[in-house]
């Protein structure tokens, strides 16, 4: 009897604060998706997180800035050598191709200026132009000169037709 007599007491006791039965929830961590990354200049894709546009994953692996380069290729006054270190991954099926090539990326910053070199020097791992089934990745670097005083830079990917991506370098 006093086990019922508990029970009914327990549960006809009037609540007093109703939010403290509601339970807080959990905030949401928004969890990075590299194919909705780097869509603008604006935001551009972290550095270090990579970006898929269509069937290619491109990461920045590292960034060069101030870099020496060749004896034969000097950097106009006010500007100094980037090398941009990328991996390229074809997340496309293995029977088909992609295409890939250093003329793809230029790099930009808060100066607003696109930054696209066809010369420029080479370092040890160049990125080449090329194609690559699906499943295969390539590494590589690119060089761009830019201003010494430009700066949050953001390299741009733009295969021709396709639109483009935004990647920090910084």
């Amino acid at each position: 009897m006093i086990v019922i007599l508990v029970f009914a007491l327990a549960s006809s006791a009037p609540t007093t604060d109703s939010a403290q039965k509601t339970a807080t929830p959990t905030p949401t961590v928004p969890t990075y998706d590299p194919k909705k990354a780097g869509q603008n200049v604006s935001a551009p894709a972290p550095y270090g997180k990579p970006v898929v546009h269509n069937n290619v994953e491109i990461t920045v692996r590292g960034v060069n800035r101030g870099w020496q380069g060749s004896t034969f290729l000097k950097p106009a006054v006010d500007k100094e050598w980037v090398v941009v270190s990328l991996t390229i991954q074809n997340l496309g099926n293995k029977d088909k191709t992609e295409v890939y090539n250093p003329i793809y990326f230029r790099i930009t910053g808060r100066k607003g200026i696109i930054y696209s070199d066809l010369f420029t020097p080479n370092t040890e791992n160049p990125l080449d132009a090329g194609e690559f089934f699906g499943g295969a990745e390539i590494t590589g670097d690119i060089v761009q000169q830019v201003f010494h005083d430009d700066k949050a830079l953001v390299l741009i990917y733009s295969k021709p037709f396709e639109g483009s991506r935004y990647l920090s370098l910084e």
